[in-house]
C-alpha cells in the first residue's frame, strides 16, 4: 500500500522530526499516537543522505526560494509518500524493495527536490517516508520562459493517485522484486473515477503520461544544451566586440592612409606642375642655344668667305711686284 500526503511550512518542521527521528531518547520525541518500538529506531535508514545532506527544514526553505511560489501560509511546501512494505516481502529483502521504490519516486519527482527518504524499521510495518518539495515546471506569463514554481496540486494530480499503485508495482517488479501494492479497494477505487470508466482510457492515460516523462527527460537535456549554448554565445559576443575594435582600429589606419596618400598626390601635383614649367624654360633655352649656335655658324661661315675672297688678290699683287 501507498499513500500521500501535503503540508504546510508550518507542520513540515514535526514532519521532518518524525522522519528523522534519533535513537536517543532524550533527543526524540515520541507521540502517544506512535506505535514506535525505540529499541529498533537505530535501524532506521535515509536513503537520499548522500544526495541531500542538508538539514531537512533547511533544505525546504532554500528549495522553496529558488523557484517561483506565493507567500501564504496555506500553501503545501511538502509532500510525503509513504510507501509500505508487502506482507509477502520478507524484511531481510526489504532493502531491495525500498531502493527500487525510492528510485521509482526520485526519477518521478526529480532528484533536486527530494527532501529525505527515510526507512522506518521500528513501527509494525517497515515503510519508507519519500519526501519532496512539489516543484513543476511552467511557463512565465510576463517572459513567456520556462521556470520551476511551488505547487503541490500540479505535482501530486489526482491522475497520480489513480495510478501510482499499479505503476510503482510494475516499476518494483520489473526489478526481479514480486510484490501486490493494489488491493480490492484500490483497484475499485480506480474504476469508480467517472473520467477513466473506460478501460482503454485508462491505458490510453498512462501512454500519454509516459511520453510526457519521456518528454520531460528531454526538456531538461534540452535545457542544459540551451545554457550551453548561451555560454558559447557569451563568449562569441566577447570575440565579436573585439574584432569590431580591430576593424574600427584599421579603418582609422586606412583612414590616416588615406589622409597621407591625398598630402602626397597633392606634392606630386605641385611638382609636376614645377617640371612642366622647367621643362618649358628648358626648351625655351634650348631653342635659344640653337639659335645663337646657327647665327654663330653663319657668321664664322660668312667671315670664312670673305676671308677666302682677298687671298687670290693679295697674291695677284705679289707677283705684280715682282
Amino acid at each position: 500500500m501507498a499513500h500521500v500526503a501535503k503540508f504546510t511550512a508550518a507542520v513540515s518542521g514535526h514532519m521532518c522530526n518524525h522522519y528523522a527521528r534519533s535513537a536517543d531518547p532524550e533527543k526524540s520525541v515520541i507521540r502517544k499516537n506512535e506505535n514506535i518500538d525505540p529499541n529498533r529506531t537505530h535501524l532506521n535508514y535515509n536513503l537520499a543522505a548522500a544526495t541531500q545532506p542538508l538539514p531537512q527544514v533547511e533544505f525546504i526553505r532554500q528549495r522553496v526560494s529558488e523557484v517561483k511560489h506565493i507567500r501564504r501560509s496555506d500553501v503545501n511546501v511538502l509532500c510525503d509518500w509513504v510507501v509500505t512494505l508487502p506482507k509477502e516481502i520478507a524484511w531481510k529483502d526489504s532493502p531491495e524493495f525500498f531502493q527500487a521504490a525510492y528510485d521509482f519516486l526520485e526519477e518521478k519527482y526529480g532528484e533536486d527536490n527530494v527532501v529525505s527518504a527515510w526507512v522506518h524499521m521500528d513501527e509494525k510495518q517497515p515503510h519508507i517516508h519519500f519526501a519532496f518539495v512539489p516543484v513543476v515546471w511552467s511557463k512565465d506569463r510576463k517572459t513567456g520562459e520556462d521556470i520551476e514554481k511551488l505547487s503541490a496540486k500540479e505535482c501530486v494530480t489526482k491522475f497520480d493517485l489513480q495510478s501510482f499503485h499499479e505503476k510503482l508495482e510494475n516499476y518494483i517488479c520489473s526489478h526481479a522484486i514480486v510484490c501486490n501494492l493494489q488491493n480490492g479497494v484500490t483497484k475499485e477505487g480506480n474504476k469508480s473515477i467517472k473520467e477513466l470508466k473506460r478501460e482503454t482510457a485508462i491505458q490510453e492515460l498512462r501512454k500519454i503520461e509516459n511520453k510526457t516523462l519521456e518528454a520531460k527527460k528531454e526538456y531538461k537535456s534540452t535545457l542544459e544544451a540551451v545554457k550551453e549554448l548561451r555560454g558559447e554565445m557569451r563568449g562569441l559576443r566577447g570575440d565579436i566586440a573585439e574584432l569590431d575594435g580591430q576593424i574600427r582600429d584599421l579603418e582609422n589606419g586606412f583612414n590616416e592612409l588615406g589622409r597621407e596618400f591625398q598630402d602626397k598626390e597633392h606634392e606630386l601635383r605641385e611638382l609636376s606642375d614645377k617640371i612642366e614649367v622647367k621643362s618649358e624654360v628648358y626648351r625655351k633655352l634650348v631653342g635659344r642655344v640653337a639659335d645663337l649656335s646657327l647665327a654663330r655658324f653663319e657668321a664664322e661661315a660668312e667671315a670664312k668667305l670673305q676671308s677666302d675672297s682677298h687671298e687670290p688678290a693679295k697674291s695677284k699683287g705679289f707677283e705684280l711686284e715682282l
